[in-house]
């Protein structure tokens, strides 16, 4: 072997020996990080107030490697260790992000609580679908803490709340609807308008609050609404539109009138009243309908107008075939002060 190839070989040589070492070194840190990290745990765990307060500090600083253990930890049978620990993972922050969103699904309560808890407050993007899966969760307060930490979340949520609208887990349906009820955001209109014939009562009524909240963004598409074949759809609508104050909505409640559903015409009449005066042209011209019901909504609420304007077209009512028209537009012009000659 010559010289070159000697001096090559015991370069070789010298690279694998650093290897070797350097492999022990960081086994023997390892070790010894893992060492103390469960010194730590057993301080957790003391008696003392100041050792736990002491550990979950050391615990903080040593950040991610000690995120497993401190997890375990939140299953202990003592308040005071799973809140010392809990202290501990909040100081840890976003390291910690992905071991809590894994202990979301643990089967100990108090780990997906007191997770579900931290993540609360996290507003990260990495929680937004595990936060959702959370809501199916059989304990209340866990879904609670999930609801917080969407709600926290804010705008980038948004889309996958949407998809979740439609899950077939009823506490899903509610929390979602819950948050979505306090955001104002074009883009759930419609999703909102289709909740409006879900089964269950809640949804319902989060989505009719949400559609509320929306204003005047939403007018156009419940105007739409208010002819759907679904009746829920219709009263919830009808609702929503009736405290709505928007010269829009004039033509199309007068058509809602014609409603065989009670509640329906009810709203749309409650509606034409609460706009008044501009709806009042709109209103002498339905008592000509041929819908009985819109004629008897339009005196009805024309009666108790005292606007000038309504004397001719009330006198004119007193000729309709319908008692009750008749008598509401009598009604009407004896508040006003006119004199009514009957033949």
């Amino acid at each position: 072997m010559n010289q070159k190839n000697r001096v090559f070989y015991q370069i070789i040589k010298i690279i694998i020996v650093m290897l070797l070492l350097l492999i022990l070194i960081l086994s023997f840190v390892g070790c010894s990080k893992e060492s103390k990290i469960d010194k730590l745990i057993i301080d957790l765990k003391s008696k003392d107030a100041q050792v736990q307060n002491k550990a979950a500090e050391e615990l903080a600083k040593i950040g991610e490697p000690a995120v497993e253990a401190l997890i375990a930890v939140l299953k202990d049978i003592e308040e005071s260790v799973r809140m010392y620990a809990e202290r501990a993972l909040n100081k840890i922050g976003e390291p910690a992000v992905e071991g809590l969103i894994k202990a979301l699904k643990d089967e100990n309560v108090n780990i997906r609580l007191i997770s579900s808890r931290i993540l609360s407050e996290v507003e990260d993007e990495r929680i937004i679908d595990p936060l959702i899966n959370t809501l199916r969760d059989e304990e209340p307060n866990v879904r609670m803490y999930a609801e917080r930490g969407l709600k926290k979340i804010g705008e980038p949520a948004i889309e996958s709340l949407i998809l979740a609208l439609t899950d077939e887990n009823v506490n899903v349906r509610i929390s979602v609807f819950r948050i979505l009820s306090e955001v104002e955001d074009t883009r759930i209109i419609e999703p909102l308008i289709n909740a409006l014939r879900d089964e269950e009562p809640n949804v319902r009524m989060y989505a009719e609050r949400g559609l509320k909240k929306m204003g005047n963004s939403s007018i156009e598409a419940l105007i739409t609404a208010l002819k759907d074949e679904n009746v829920n759809v219709r009263i919830s609508v009808s609702r929503i539109l009736s405290e709505a104050e928007d010269t829009r909505i004039i033509d199309p409640l007068i058509n809602a009138m014609k409603d065989e559903n009670e509640k329906v015409h009810m709203y749309a009449q409650r509606g034409l009243f609460n706009i008044g005066e501009p709806a009042i042209d709109h209103l002498i011209v339905a008592l000509t309908d041929e819908n009985v019901n819109v004629r008897l909504g339009a005196v009805q609420i024309l009666s108790v107008t005292e606007n000038p304007r309504v004397i001719e077209p009330l006198t004119a009512a007193l000729k309709d075939e319908d008692p009750s028209v008749q008598m509401y537009a009598e009604q009407g012009l004896k508040n006003m002060g006119v004199t009514i000659v009957k033949p």
